[in-house]
């Protein structure tokens, strides 16, 4: 009952961090929301804030 009917309440954010266009740091251009090096896939979760308050309500 327990492994069928519980969750988790973690939330990962900042998984996938987003950086200026050309930086060598980051994982996704903030313009696009492109992966950097990859051209057809974007990141559009939370994965890709560079920081957050609260998002639980």
């Amino acid at each position: 009952y327990i492994r069928n009917n519980s969750a988790t309440i973690f939330h990962p954010v900042r998984t996938a961090s987003m950086s200026p266009k050309g930086a060598p740091y980051g994982v996704v251009d903030g313009d696009s929301l492109l992966v950097k090096g990859i051209s057809v896939l974007r990141i559009v979760d939370t994965s890709i804030l560079v920081s957050y308050d609260s998002l639980s309500m």
